[in-house]
């Protein structure tokens, strides 16, 4: 989904997935906080 906060809020486990590989996986925590999911998709000042 193109609307990252409001998804990430709603669900359990995220997938980051990029040209059919699923990059990064985990919990919304995780995703938010981690360094290479804000690198290539969230953005340095996303927050939920």
């Amino acid at each position: 989904d193109h609307n990252a906060r409001e998804t990430l809020k709603l669900v359990d486990r995220a997938y980051l997935i990029h040209k059919g590989i699923v990059l990064i996986e985990g919990s919304s925590d995780f995703l938010v906080n981690d360094p290479k999911a804000r690198e290539i998709y969230l953005g340095p000042e996303f927050n939920l």
